[in-house]
C-alpha cells in the first residue's frame, strides 16, 4: 500500500478494519490492559488542558474535516465506551498523529513530548464527543 497523504481514505479503510473485528467492549475496565490506567489518563488530559485553546483551534477544524467520514463510527464507538473507544485504533491513530505531524502540528508545535498523549482527546474535542 502506497503512504497517502488523504487522511480520508487511510482512516476510513483502517476504522473499517478495526470496526469489523473488534472483540464486545461490554465489561471493560478503565483499567484493563487496551486502556491506561486511570492515574495515566489524568495526566495526559491535564497535559491536553493545559494547551492553550488557540493552539488546538486549527488542529480542531482539521480533524473534524478529515474524520468526517468515519465521525459515526467513532461516536457509535465513544457511546459504547467513552472510556476506551479508540482501543484497537493503532494504524488509525498512528494515521492521525502522522497527518498532524505532516501538517506541522506536531509534538514542536503543541509543546508536549508525544502526540500519543493528546491525539485522542483532539479526536474527542473536533468531534464534540463530551
Amino acid at each position: 500500500m502506497t503512504r497517502s497523504k488523504n487522511l480520508k481514505s487511510t482512516s476510513t479503510a483502517g476504522y473499517a478494519i478495526r470496526a469489523g473485528t473488534k472483540p464486545p467492549i461490554s465489561g471493560t475496565k478503565t483499567n484493563s490492559p487496551t486502556c491506561p490506567s486511570v492515574t495515566a489518563k489524568e495526566q495526559h488530559c491535564e497535559v491536553y488542558d493545559a494547551i492553550a485553546a488557540e493552539i488546538k483551534a486549527p488542529v480542531l477544524d482539521l480533524l473534524a474535516e478529515l474524520l468526517e467520514p468515519v465521525a459515526v463510527e467513532i461516536r457509535t464507538d465513544f457511546e459504547k465506551n467513552p472510556d476506551c473507544w479508540w482501543r484497537g485504533h493503532f494504524h488509525w491513530g498512528l494515521a492521525i498523529r502522522n497527518q498532524l505531524r505532516c501538517r506541522g502540528y506536531g509534538e514542536n508545535y503543541f509543546g508536549v513530548s508525544n502526540l500519543d498523549n493528546i491525539y485522542i482527546y483532539l479526536v474527542e474535542d473536533a468531534l464534540k464527543l463530551h
